[in-house]
This record gives C-alpha cells, structure tokens and sequence, in this order.
C-alpha cells in the first residue's frame, strides 16, 4: 500500500462523502481531496508543512513560514534528522465556497509506511477530516478530544522560544500541573477545574506557540501577555 493509499483509507473512515484522486506525476505523488470545509481554515488558500513518522506526525509550518522546495529541503534535513520524521508533506488547501475543500498533499523526501490520520471517535459534527488530521497531527487524540468537545474554541498567543523556560515556571506559578506528552508537544498541562495548556515548538522558528483552552485560558493568557511580553492573545486558527 503507497502512502496515498493510506492517506485515502483513513480519511474513507472519517467521511464517507470524501472524493479522491491522484494527479501530477509518479515521483511527486499529489493526492487531491475534496470535501467539507473545516472550520479551522478560511478561503482563498492556506498552506501546511507536515512531518509524518510511523507512529505519529506534527505541524512543522503555517502560513508565513518560507515553504519554497528550497527552504523545505533545508528544514527537512534537520527535522529528518533531529525527529526521527520519515518524510515531510506540503498541504496547499484550497477552497471555492465554504462548502468545498480541496486539498493537495504533495510527498517530499522518502517515504516509509507513514500513520497519517490518527483515530478519533469523538469528533464534533461541523469538523472535518482535515481539521482533525491538522489537530490531532499537532497534539494527540486526547488533547483534541477535550479541546473540541468541552471547550470547542482555543486561544493561541505566541513568543520566543528562548523564554521557555521562563513560561513554564510563569504557568506552575498559576497552578498548572505538567503532564508528559507528544514530541510535537515541548510542554504540557491541566488546571484542576480542567484549563489545558499546551507549548508547541515551532520548529522551522524561534518561536513558541502556546494554546490555552478552557475557564481560565484567557486570564493565563494575559498573564503570559503582560509579565512574558507574548503576543496578544487570539482565538486559533486550528480550533
């Protein structure tokens, strides 16, 4: 089975009202999908670096990231290297109304059997395969999971990755319990009443995003605004 072949069967098991086919040449290996818009992304184009290993995958760059073959194949060395990552893919989603998708996933790099869609049971109707597969493929199953059915909305703000350390005594300071994590995952925690808290590497930048959800994201998240000088606070684009 190639990897478009799995990337079909899993995105076949969260919606069976998917289109896709292949197109381009046999060495670039583009798959076309097309379905619902996921909420997370917005018209006219939004374009996704990922990484995809045999047991899990992260978000390796967004829209404002450098994403020429050029800059990805410098990225790619590193992040092969320093991951254990077994290819690296480009996502150009495109979109001609809200009700369409169309998403091309162009392979870059040698490719073992990659795990592209990770299970998920719990999904929120108005989501789509795609949102999950950039969520999940960014945090966990779990971390999803209770970000979109108890929260359903997350708040991001973002600073240098050099105050990491700075950041995570700033959130033991307000009572957040670390807890152990993904790899794509540099930091994570929970507030008792259930607030999550997640740091993300921005890997092909120096920065570090955090994702704040639940009673108390946006008090922690002016916090980290006013004593951190991170950015200020917005709800995110992946949630």
């Amino acid at each position: 089975m190639t990897w478009t072949d799995t990337l079909i069967a899993r995105i076949a098991r969260h919606d069976r009202g998917f289109s896709a086919r292949c197109f381009g040449s046999a060495e670039s290996d583009i798959v076309r999908y097309e379905g619902r818009m996921p909420v997370c992304l917005s018209p006219p184009h939004r374009e996704f670096l990922l990484a995809f290993g045999q047991n899990d995958g992260g978000l390796f760059a967004a829209d404002g990231f450098d994403t020429s073959l050029e800059a990805v194949q410098a990225y790619s060395r590193d992040y092969l290297q320093d991951y254990g990552a077994d290819f690296l893919a480009r996502f150009h989603v495109f979109a001609s109304s809200p009700a369409v998708e169309a998403v091309a996933i162009e392979r870059i790099g040698d490719a073992q059997e990659p795990v592209v869609f990770m299970e998920n049971d719990q999904r929120h109707p108005s989501w789509s395969p795609l949102a999950d597969s950039l969520l999940t493929l960014c945090f966990g199953t779990a971390f999803i999971r209770e970000m979109k059915i108890r929260f359903g909305r997350c708040l991001l703000t973002r600073g240098p990755t050099s105050s990491t350390a700075d950041l995570r005594e700033h959130l033991r300071s307000a009572g957040v319990v670390e807890e152990p994590f993904t790899d794509s995952v540099s930091w994570y925690g929970r507030l008792e009443e259930g607030t999550l808290v997640a740091a993300v590497r921005e890997t092909a930048s120096p920065h570090t995003s955090v994702y704040l959800c639940g009673a108390s994201a946006s008090s922690l998240a002016r916090g980290l605004v006013r004593d951190l000088q991170l950015d200020e606070p917005r709800v995110s684009p992946f949630a």
